[in-house]
């Protein structure tokens, strides 16, 4: 039976410091592995190619599986990462969903890790101890 799961690299490039997101299917019986897509922008027509690529009738990595095992825990922090805590560059450098924290400007800047360190944000959170009482 096969398994999805998806990573965070970073990679310098040309242009700097830039994410890639990997999705990888794995055999679990043989333990063969396969990167099924490698990409800084995923969206849902990346899933899709991706999904056509695995499934493919011919040669695809999935063909004749009738299951996957998707880690489901990862999607959805990678997902809760995705909407709410990314900046999207194709949005002008603005998270899609932000939550209502977001956009506080004092504070102490604080490193965020979601699926074990693989996603990283940094965002600030108030400190009480260096907020200044309120007169009058």
């Amino acid at each position: 039976m096969p398994q999805l799961t998806s990573q965070t690299v970073e990679a310098w490039t040309r242009y700097g410091l830039v994410t890639f997101y990997v999705l990888v299917a794995m055999h679990l019986k043989t333990r063969q592995v396969k990167i099924a897509g490698i990409t800084p922008y995923p969206d849902g027509d990346w899933v899709r190619q991706v999904t056509r690529d695995l499934t493919n009738g011919e040669d695809g990595f999935l063909l004749h599986q009738t299951h996957v095992l998707v880690d489901r825990r990862a999607l959805r922090e990678y997902t809760e990462h995705y909407h709410h805590e990314r900046n999207h560059q194709g949005l002008g450098n603005r998270i899609p969903f932000p939550g209502k924290d977001i956009g506080i400007s004092d504070g102490d800047v604080i490193c965020s890790e979601r699926l074990g360190g693989l996603l990283r944000y940094y965002d600030c959170r108030s400190n009480p101890k260096l907020q200044m009482p309120r007169t009058g």
